[in-house]
């Protein structure tokens, strides 16, 4: 996350929460291309408790850098590769790792750009849980 944000969390916060089920919102650094989300100022990240995930990244040494799972605003998390037809005409590559058990709710969304505070974007499937660690840590909710 430190390559690409201006992280307000301390690194044991951050291994709290990730990898699991939890996106989490920074202010994006000007190192990453303007190509890359044009004109948006924040980039989230996440870490998907995900076996090939964390086996491609460990082979290729780095993170990856991609798109959200699903169309913006939309409230379907896929779970398998028949949910991503709305998406295929824009998609260079789609590696099948076969049906993810998973209740069907997108990860909670935290923006993270104000230094000790939180606001939940997204609430997802393990809000309560991330709303207890961040205030665990002294993160106050911000509306």
């Amino acid at each position: 996350m430190k390559l690409v944000s201006r992280q307000t969390i301390s690194d044991e916060l951050a291994n709290c929460l990730l990898p699991g089920p939890v996106t989490l919102m920074f202010e994006r650094l000007p190192c990453l291309p303007a190509e890359f989300n044009p004109g948006v100022v924040n980039v989230a990240c996440r870490v998907p408790d995900c076996p090939i995930v964390s086996t491609i990244c460990k082979k290729l040494g780095q993170p990856l850098a991609q798109t959200s799972a699903n169309v913006s605003g939309s409230s379907l998390n896929p779970t398998s590769i028949d949910h991503f037809r709305d998406l295929h005409p824009n998609i260079d590559l789609i590696l099948d790792a076969g049906s993810i058990i998973s209740s069907g709710e997108g990860s909670t969304i935290v923006d993270l750009t104000v230094e000790s505070g939180f606001r939940i974007v997204r609430s997802g499937c393990a809000e309560k849980e991330t709303m207890q660690k961040l205030k665990s840590f002294g993160l106050t909710k911000i509306q």
